[in-house]
């Protein structure tokens, strides 16, 4: 019995319309953000599953992956879900898992259901010992070229007509090894290169490309929208920052304000207990705009110590100040788990010391995301400063102006006693100033205990 053909209606963009017609084995886009990178695989998994009239049970015949199962779980597997559902496609489960695990991803095809396994490139041992008829990866460039290679090793079964990975992200630094695949050694015969900026998607709302030249940094702006290969200069990853211009007395505790307090909480030689306290005031862009400022006032890095330190320095110091309840806790997810040095979680200590107010996310913000954020506070491409660091953060300071990447890996920093209170800055970025969480100074900042 034939079965009916199943009907997508589906627009495409030049550049995925493109990409779609590529049969060489490695199919790459690289686009800036909103330009349908995402949204054009889960499409492109569907047709691939569907090249084969059957196939066998005992065999998965997709891997799925991207970078982290942040970035798996909560964009590439949600948004693959939200098409399926709104084009018929039937799969299971229904909904997106909550666990950062591997799992399978059943597609209902030709009558028979077929198995895509779902991963996490920083766990490539994994997909190790199968074999697949293809392979998607999501934001490709914040992975290893070794967990790739392990993908590519494993699309080869013959059963599917032809083995093809599709990559989708934008670019990075062009030392990146992307750029030397796809690049340096480009081949034509087994690669097909397609490219796009953020503004060849018609479809994004009404000013949204520009509106983010208020968020991003200048060169995170050439890479993130414009869709170039830029470097880092000297691999610094607050490029943006200017020790003339950030560290000023105008971030100055302000007694009228809630305070945020962000922590990382480490332990061990050269990583310091770390915590920065800020604040959230009202500014206002070159073009005479209010908007938030974010302004840290003081620090705390204490060597050798743990949470408990931390605490009994914050009450030395302000404990005579500023009352508890106009103190947000906020920062490193990890404390969710235990302290460092006791079987009851960081925040929980926190908690019972009386900061009762918290804001901590389940899982920490992408490492690349967190710097796109804080460079964009410290200069935006619109030239709009909305970061500022008080003159006694000497850590903090210091770390803005010297953290660097770590050559030869992904989006790793250079641990140094410095880069820790930036990443505590980092997270409260995250929370507190990102567009879609943004706070209003002069409110009381609440959060879940």
């Amino acid at each position: 019995m034939t079965r009916p053909k199943r009907r997508i209606d589906y627009h495409f963009l030049g550049h995925q319309w493109e990409l779609w017609q590529a049969t060489a084995r490695h199919a790459v886009l690289f686009g800036g953000v909103g330009s349908g990178k995402t949204d054009f695989g889960g499409l492109w998994i569907y047709k691939k599953l569907k090249e084969v009239e059957s196939w066998p049970r005992d065999k998965a015949q997709a891997i799925i992956a991207a970078n982290t199962y942040d970035q798996l779980i909560h964009s590439t597997i949600r948004n693959i879900f939200g098409n399926w559902r709104r084009w018929g496609i039937q799969f299971e489960p229904s909904e997106v898992p909550r666990a950062s695990a591997p799992f399978t991803l059943r597609v209902l095809v030709n009558g028979e259901w077929r198995d895509c396994l779902c991963r996490s490139l920083n766990y490539p041992d994994t997909i190790r010992g199968t074999e697949v008829g293809f392979a998607d990866i999501d934001e490709f460039v914040g992975t290893t070229k070794e967990a790739v290679d392990i993908v590519n090793s494993r699309v080869r079964a013959s059963e599917q007509p032809s083995n093809q990975i599709l990559y989708t992200s934008t670019k990075d630094d062009p030392s990146h090894w992307s750029h030397e695949m796809f690049v340096e050694k480009f081949d034509a015969k087994v690669m097909k290169i397609v490219e796009a900026t953020s503004y060849e998607n018609p479809h994004l709302p009404d000013g949204f490309v520009d509106s983010l030249k208020a968020t991003y940094g200048t060169r995170q702006f050439e890479r993130e929208v414009l869709n170039k290969w830029v470097a880092l200069t000297g691999g610094l990853v607050y490029y943006t920052f200017d020790r003339s211009i950030h560290v000023d007395e105008a971030a100055e505790h302000d007694p009228a304000l809630p305070v945020i307090w962000s922590h990382d909480f480490n332990i061990g030689e050269g990583k310091p207990m770390s915590s920065v306290m800020c604040q959230v005031k009202r500014g206002y862009s070159p073009a005479g705009e209010a908007r938030d400022e974010l302004h840290a006032f003081d620090e705390i890095v204490i060597d050798t110590a743990d949470t408990n330190d931390a605490i009994e320095e914050w009450f030395g110091r302000y404990g005579d100040t500023i009352p508890l309840s106009a103190v947000t806790i906020c920062g490193d997810a990890s404390g969710r788990s235990k302290d460092t040095r006791s079987k009851t979680s960081d925040y929980g200590l926190l908690r019972d010391a009386g900061f009762t107010v918290q804001d901590v996310p389940t899982h920490n913000p992408p490492i690349r995301s967190r710097h796109n954020l804080v460079n964009g506070l410290f200069k935006s491409a619109s030239g709009d400063i909305r970061a500022r660091i008080h003159p006694r953060c000497r850590t903090l300071a210091k770390g803005c102006e010297t953290v660097r990447m770590k050559p030869g890996a992904s989006n790793v920093e250079l641990e140094t006693r410095e880069q820790h209170v930036t990443t505590a800055w980092g997270y409260l970025a995250c929370t507190k100033m990102d567009s879609g969480r943004r706070v209003t100074s002069g409110r009381r900042l609440v959060g879940a205990a």
